[in-house]
């Protein structure tokens, strides 16, 4: 079993006005192209195995002080879990933390959004749960897909990039405030559907 690993590589090659041979010798003069760290997420959480799966979604990247210098970027995996992926110090000392303790039942496969709360450091992590990938999507039935534990959800999470990674507490879904989609409202011949505005507070 291999970890989901985030691969951190040199994409940075020659102009795009040299010919090819020497795009070619700068490719192997500079190591463009070679991997500059790998990171690793945990394997145990409070001791136990975080999960047994190891795609990795698409991670998104953020600048969190605008030098267009990447900060932190954050990405799900099939065991359900979100990470952030801590760039701020040295290559080194780059690491990941667990944001979010899912399930495999609730996969996650499509690169999260974020938001920035107004004056703060702490980001809204935007993300949904499922996934059409694997052959093994295809063989789920409506009944089975439909049953509470198999029933996908979207989440939006709080983490405060002040906490670093090796410091950070994951929460799970039953620490959020569920918020529920209704059915479907028809107005003036249009369908909507209307979702709920239950106080988060500190949760």
């Amino acid at each position: 079993w291999m970890r989901p690993t985030l691969f951190i590589t040199d994409v940075l090659g020659a102009s795009m006005v040299s010919d090819r041979a020497d795009n070619l010798s700068s490719v192997q003069s500079t190591g463009v192209g070679s991997t500059i760290r790998e990171i690793q997420i945990p394997t145990t959480l409070g001791g136990e195995k975080i999960g047994t799966k190891t795609g990795l979604s698409t991670p998104t990247v953020v600048d969190l002080d605008g030098d267009e210098i990447a900060d932190l970027a954050y990405a799900g995996d099939q065991n359900g879990n979100i990470y952030r992926f801590d760039f701020r110090k040295d290559t080194g000392d780059w690491k990941a933390g667990m944001l979010f303790k899912g399930n495999e039942k609730r996969p996650i496969s499509i690169a999260p959004k974020i938001y920035r709360e107004d004056g703060s450091n702490k980001l809204v992590v935007l993300f949904g749960t499922g996934s059409e990938i694997y052959e093994s999507d295809a063989n789920i039935s409506d009944s089975d897909s439909s049953s509470a534990e198999n029933l996908q959800e979207m989440y939006g999470v709080v983490d405060d990039v002040d906490i670093s990674p090796e410091n950070m507490i994951p929460v799970n879904r039953d620490s959020l405030q569920n918020q529920a989609i209704s059915t479907n409202l028809t107005s003036e011949g249009n369908t909507y559907r209307e979702t709920s505005s239950n106080e988060i507070g500190d949760k």
